[in-house]
């Protein structure tokens, strides 16, 4: 083969090989946004995410408490009288985060950064683990950490139907008996876990990304 043909055969591999890629991994996407399970689990994330706090513990106080009677109505410092208050403040936040993780990953898989890790051979599960996944974490850091403060101050609905006691209560009830350096204490109490969780994000972004480790 004359030399001056190896470079133009080297271009038209690479390409092919980019183009293999790329379209393996639009197949990907594809397959995953037409899967019924994926669509089963959006369902149940919007739902989750737009049902009220307080209908959701209403429905399972009423189902797990008052019919099969496996859980307390109340809640209290028992395992058992926990698992309801936990599971009513998770799921809005768990729906939302899931959410945002599905169209970050999808996005990153998109990038010419994966196609390129699929080029040189990379599995499509070690392109998701190792390229996308880490970067479409760190987009959505910053909404967990939000949630996760959200989960600390902003419990008054579920500490309210489940009488028990905690900051967002304390804070109503101080409100209404006027109770002004008591509210100033909890709205003290929730900036500072605001101010923590947002530190912990950018901690974690730069952690996640050494672009922006070493841009600090």
């Amino acid at each position: 083969m004359p030399s001056a043909l190896v470079p133009r055969y080297c271009s038209l591999a690479s390409r092919c090989c980019s183009r293999s890629a790329s379209r393996s991994v639009r197949g990907h996407r594809s397959r995953t946004t037409r899967r019924p399970l994926d669509g089963l689990l959006q369902g149940v994330a919007v739902l989750g995410a737009a049902a009220p706090g307080f209908w959701i513990a209403l429905v399972l106080i009423l189902v797990f408490a008052a019919t099969l009677r496996w859980l307390p109505a109340l809640g209290s410092p028992t395992l058992a009288g926990i698992i309801l208050p936990a599971f009513v403040l998770a799921l809005p936040n768990i729906a939302v985060v899931s959410r945002l993780i599905r169209a970050a990953t999808l996005d990153a898989l998109g990038q010419a950064y994966v196609t390129t890790a699929r080029g040189k051979g990379r599995s499509q599960r070690g392109a998701l683990l190792v390229h996308a996944l880490p970067n479409a974490l760190t987009g959505v850091l910053t909404a967990v950490t939000l949630e996760l403060a959200y989960l600390l101050t902003g419990t008054v609905v579920v500490e309210t139907v489940f009488a028990y006691p905690g900051v967002g209560r304390l804070a109503v009830d101080a409100a209404l008996v006027g109770d002004l350096p008591l509210l100033a204490l909890a709205m003290m109490v929730a900036a500072v876990c605001y101010l923590v969780c947002n530190w912990l994000a950018d901690v974690g972004m730069i952690l996640l990304d050494p672009r922006i480790r070493d841009n600090v």
